[in-house]
């Protein structure tokens, strides 16, 4: 997918919506910038989205209490990025990748998503 929003994204659609109105990813900006992930339910993966699949990402999620957003860090370690498994709020499976963010307004955060049907 591509797009850019400044608010979140709605990744339920057949075309991701990027109005922030009801959104499963969302940016969180500041000192320690995180994607927040909505619907709570995600957890990191090994390697890129491209070497993901949906049944393996499925079995790394654990169930999310409704109403409690999971904190995403953008930095990790020693640098920028990460691979993460997540649910959207309509229970679709995805992963994203994060892959840079503006420095040093950190204003800005650059990620690869794929939602499988």
């Amino acid at each position: 997918m591509t797009g850019t929003s400044d608010i979140g994204f709605d990744l339920d659609a057949r075309k991701p919506d990027f109005n922030g109105s009801v959104d499963d990813l969302r940016g969180n900006f500041g000192y320690q910038p995180q994607v927040i992930v909505m619907s709570g339910r995600a957890a990191e993966a090994a390697g890129d989205i491209a070497e993901l699949d949906k049944a393996g990402c499925v079995d790394g999620l654990t169930p999310g209490a409704p109403g409690e957003a999971a904190f995403v860090p953008v930095y990790r370690g020693n640098g920028v990025g990460g691979t993460y498994c997540f649910a959207t709020g309509e229970g679709r499976i995805g992963a994203f990748t994060i892959k840079s963010i503006d420095y040093p307004s950190s204003s800005r955060v650059t990620i690869d998503v794929l939602v499988w049907a």
